[in-house]
C-alpha cells in the first residue's frame, strides 16, 4: 500500500529480482478496500490509495485493515518521514496511528517500509516493533529480508526425520568405476539404465547392432570425456553405420553399444558429492551438453524428502521444459523422482566409500527416467 502510485510501481518493478509475488487480490478483499476509497482510486496490488483521505485515521484505518484481512502472507505500508528537526511531524502522525489500529484490529503481520533508509527515525521504528510492526529501511532492503524471511520460515516448517549423512574421512585411493560397472551397480537401486553390451572391436559391435534390429548408441570406452573426443554417435542404424562409427573412434579401447532411448523431454544431470564439512551434497540440474552453459541446478544434503527435491527442481528453469513447454510432451516428474530416491539409497549403502557420482544425462521422457551416462567414483 502506498499513497503515491510511483512508490507502488517502484516496489512492483524492484520485486522482478527478488522471490517476492504480490498476488492479485481476492475479490471479497478487492470490494471490502473499495468501499474505504474514492471512485478515482483504482484497487490493485499493490495499491496507490492516494491522499484522499490522508489525516482521517478512522478511513485509513479502514483502507488498511481491509487490506490486511486476505490471504496474503504480509502488508507492506510504504511511509516516508521528513526530518522532524526541519519539520513538523504531526501531519504524517496519521500514517502511524492508522496502521497501528488497523494490526490491532485485524491481527495481521503488517511491515512499515521507507523507500530510502534515512527516512525513518530510531524513536518511531522502535514504537512500531513495540506494536508488532516491522520498520524496514529501504525497498529493496525491505523485498530482500522478506523473501529471507520466507526462506527460514519454509525451513522451519521442514519436516525432515532423518538427520543428513554425517561427513567421514576415507583415506583409500578412489577407483573410477566404468560407464558400464556404474550402470549395473545403479540398476541394482531401481534406476532404469539402456540395454546394452560392452564389446571389444568394431565387429562385435557391428554384429550385435545387426541382431538387435533396431537404433542404437556407440560409445568408445577409455575415454575421460567421450563427447569432446568424438566418442559418442547417437540414433545408428545397422551394422554398416555402427562399423563405420567404431572405425572413427581410434584409440577405443572396446565399445559400448545400448539401446538408443527416443522420445526425450528433457536432459538432467543428478550428481553426489562427498562434501567433508556437510556429508554428501546431491546436485539436480539442467543436463546434457547444456550443464555449464545454462548453470541451472540446485542442490541438497543427503537424505532429501521427496516432496523437498520435487520442489527445488520446480524451481530449475528447464522445470518450464518438463510441463509440456509449447505443447511438447510433458516429463513423468514421478519416473524423475523415483530415479533421485534410487540414487540416495545407492549413496546411504555405500556411504564408507563412495567419493563421487554422477549421472549426465539422465533421460526425462513422458514415461520414465533413464541413466544415459553415468560416473562413480568409490
Amino acid at each position: 500500500m502506498s499513497c503515491s502510485g510511483g512508490e507502488a510501481s517502484l516496489i512492483a518493478d524492484l520485486a522482478l529480482s527478488h522471490d517476492v509475488e504480490f498476488p492479485p487480490l481476492e475479490s471479497a478483499q478487492k470490494a471490502a478496500v473499495k468501499a474505504t476509497l474514492s471512485d478515482l482510486v483504482t484497487v490493485t496490488n499493490p495499491i496507490d490509495y492516494h491522499t484522499f483521505i490522508w489525516n482521517d485515521v478512522p478511513r485509513m484505518k479502514a483502507t488498511y485493515a481491509a487490506m490486511m484481512d486476505g490471504p496474503q502472507d504480509t502488508t507492506i505500508l510504504i511511509a516516508d518521514f521528513p526530518r522532524e528537526d526541519r519539520t513538523d511531524p504531526a501531519n504524517w502522525q496519521c500514517i502511524e496511528d492508522a496502521v497501528t489500529a488497523a494490526v490491532g484490529e485485524t491481527g495481521a503481520r503488517a511491515i512499515l517500509a521507507t523507500s530510502l533508509p534515512e527516512n525513518l527515525t530510531e524513536e518511531r521504528a522502535e514504537r512500531l516493533i513495540s506494536r508488532g510492526i516491522a520498520p524496514l529501511m529501504g525497498l529493496e532492503d525491505a523485498l530482500a529480508a522478506i523473501a529471507a524471511g520466507a526462506d527460514v520460515s519454509a525451513a522451519r516448517r521442514n519436516t525432515r526425520s532423518e538427520p543428513v549423512l554425517a561427513p567421514s574421512s576415507v583415506r583409500a585411493e578412489a577407483r573410477t568405476l566404468d560407464e558400464a560397472e556404474a550402470k549395473r551397480l545403479l540398476a541394482t537401486y531401481g534406476l532404469r539404465v539402456p540395454e546394452s553390451a560392452v564389446v571389444g572391436t568394431s565387429v562385435e559391435a557391428a554384429a550385435l547392432a545387426e541382431k538387435w534390429d533396431r537404433p542404437v548408441v556407440l560409445k568408445g570406452q577409455g575415454f575421460a570425456h567421450k563427447t569432446e573426443a568424438g566418442a559418442v554417435r547417437l540414433n545408428l542404424r545397422g551394422a554398416k553405420e555402427v562399423e563405420s562409427a567404431a572405425r572413427e573412434m581410434p584409440g577405443a579401447r572396446g565399445f559400448l553399444v545400448e539401446e538408443m532411448i527416443a522420445d526425450t523431454v528433457a536432459e538432467l544431470i543428478v550428481g553426489v558429492v562427498r562434501d567433508p564439512a556437510f556429508g554428501f551434497a546431491l546436485t539436480v540440474g539442467a543436463g546434457g551438453v547444456l550443464t555449464e552453459l545454462l548453470e541451472d541446478s540446485v542442490t541438497v544434503l543427503i537424505p532429501a524428502a521427496r516432496d523437498d527435491v520435487r520442489a527445488e527442481i520446480q524451481r530449475l528453469r528447464i522445470h518450464k521444459l518438463m510441463t509440456g513447454f509449447r505443447g511438447r510432451p510433458e516429463a513423468n516428474l514421478d519416473a524423475v523422482l523415483d530415479a533421485i530416491e534410487g540414487v540416495q539409497r545407492f549413496v546411504i549403502d555405500h556411504a564408507d566409500r563412495l567419493e563421487e557420482l554422477d549421472i549426465n544425462p539422465l533421460i526425462a521422457t513422458p514415461r520414465e527416467a533413464v541413466v544415459a551416462d553415468a560416473l562413480i567414483r568409490m
